[in-house]
């Protein structure tokens, strides 16, 4: 029943199993660089490891997903992997970015190059 924390499957101490579930397999499967493999493996899917990672702050969590960003850069250095698909996934999943755009003279703010530039 929705709301109703008595009933709901996904207690800590579940939730806590089912992580170190997650750990393992990717542990003893070197060749796993996704979570959703894992998952999938395992007969869950990744909309129940984002609600508990959002839910409870475990750090076994932070491990998996560290161990699998390490291994899909390791192995796209190697190029095992599809390079645009790493790409992809580093982004996407990981906060990758290509680059970093700053802004140290307006602060965001638009101005007028007129106003800046004396033509007298």
């Amino acid at each position: 029943m929705k709301g109703n924390l008595n009933a709901e499957k996904w207690t800590e101490e579940e939730s806590s199993k089912f992580v170190e579930s997650v750990l393992e397999y990717v542990i003893e499967n070197k060749s796993c660089v996704f979570i959703g493999e894992a998952l999938g493996e395992l007969g869950y899917y990744r909309d129940l490891w984002s609600y508990i990672a959002r839910k409870f702050d475990f750090r076994t969590i932070k491990r998996v997903e560290t161990i699998l960003e390490n291994r899909l850069v390791t192995e796209g250095v190697k190029g095992n992997t599809n390079a645009t698909m790493t790409i992809f996934t580093l982004k996407n999943n990981y906060g990758w970015k290509d680059k970093t755009e700053t802004d140290i003279t307006t602060g965001g703010e638009s101005f007028n190059v007129r106003d800046l530039v004396n033509f007298d």
